[in-house]
Formats: C-alpha cells, structure tokens, sequence
C-alpha cells in the first residue's frame, strides 16, 4: 500500500497524470490534415516559419487547420504547395485564398475539384489573408514611368482608356487568386490597332497572367489608347 501510493505521488509529480485541463492548456500544436483519396496529416510545434512534406501525395480536395489550445497566434496561417511547387487554391465560404486559418470554421476544400497533390505543408505567423482576391490589375511600363490600372470586373468585357501619348514597351497582367487563371486581356495603340506582344517564345494578341512577368510589346516603345480585358478572349 505504501508502495503504491509513492508510485502514484511519483506520477504526478513527474507530469505523467497532469489534469486534462493542465494538457489542454500546454498543446501548442499545430495540425495540418488533408483529405482526399488518401489522408495524412503534419503536426508542428508554435514557433517562427515550419514546413514538412506529408508522408502521402494525394491527391487531396480537402485541408484543415487546428491550433491546439495554447497556440497563442489564433489567425496563423498556413499554405499547401502543388507537385510544382506552387500554391494551392483553396475555398472556405466566401473566402477564397492561397494561404489558410483555422477560425473554428472547418475545412478548406481545393479550387481543383479533381484535388491536387500536395508537395509541402508551410505554416508561417508572417502569412496574412488575401484581402483583394478577385483583382485584375494591368502594368504598362518603360524604363523610366509606369502605370497600373485595375478597373476591370472578372467575367465581363472592360476596357480601360490610357491614353496621354506616353509610350510603353511592356504589359503585364496581375490576377487576384480567386480569378480565372486563363483570363486574358489585349492592347490597342492609340490608332486603335491591336497590338501583338511577346513572352519568351510566345507570340499573342491577347495576353494572360501565367506567374510568368513581363510580355514585351511587338513593336517596341508605343503609345497605348486603351486596355481590353475580356472573358471570351482566347
């Protein structure tokens, strides 16, 4: 009986029969599950910036963040990385975004119905929301000036005048995460010509965003009367 009772003063000295309420509130994890045709998850510790590959690919169409009850930063967000590297979009309500919280509102699912396989898991408490999702944003610049313009709505023909007589030799288009990644838009110098523009091996007359820079305009150096952004161009 004295045995005993030493063993279990031991226990509770040592942690090992701490409260529920005392692990409760020293669970710093960080999990990370996803789900498709497979599931897996990632379980990191609250610190600076943690990445980790999951030990399945997928594909994946679903993701979810929880933060253990002693995480302090409670809107850490974390991103999912495609087999090229790249960012997965995800959908949660109205939200639409590249990086992701836990918010108590359930899972994530991926833009990509199919799922997509995921490569890396990186929480970061640098990540922040994408406050401006749906934007489509047009730089025309020389080496000297340049102007943007974001006047154009997702799934509607808009054209933008520039005008001014200022001449550009670059175009590029900047597409919110929520927007149609084969969203296309064109140029037209100042006597209403469309203008054809280049990108790497690329010859177009309409151009699309494509994570790629600059496209470089045919002629070089040209004063541009306006921007066309339409979800019909091909």
């Amino acid at each position: 009986m004295q045995y005993a009772t030493a063993l279990l003063a031991l226990l509770a000295s040592s942690g090992a029969m701490a409260a529920p309420g005392n692990r409760q509130q020293a669970d710093k994890t960080i999990t990370v599950t996803l789900d498709g045709q497979a599931k897996t998850s990632v379980t990191f510790l609250e610190g600076g910036r943690s990445e980790a590959r999951p030990d399945k690919k997928g594909p994946f169409k679903t993701v979810l963040l929880e933060l253990g009850a002693a995480v302090q930063k409670k809107d850490l967000r974390c991103q999912i990385l495609d087999d090229q590297n790249k960012p997965i979009v995800v959908l949660r309500g109205q939200n639409t975004d590249i990086t992701f919280a836990d918010g108590g509102a359930g899972l994530w699912r991926f833009r990509n119905e199919q799922g997509s396989k995921v490569s890396k898991v990186i929480c970061d408490p640098t990540f922040v929301k994408d406050n401006n999702p749906k934007e489509i944003r047009v730089a025309l610049s020389n080496s000297v000036e340049a102007i943007q313009r974001n006047e154009f709505v997702e799934g509607q023909r808009s054209t933008v005048k520039i005008g001014g007589g200022v001449r550009y030799d670059t175009v590029e288009l900047i597409l919110g995460v929520a927007v149609d990644p084969t969203y296309r838009c064109q140029i037209n110098g100042e006597d209403g010509r469309v203008l054809s523009v280049l990108r790497g091996g690329n010859e177009r007359q309409t151009f699309a965003d494509g994570d790629a820079g600059v496209w470089k305009i045919k002629n070089g150096r040209t004063a541009i009367g306006s921007i066309t952004c339409d979800p019909n161009f091909e």
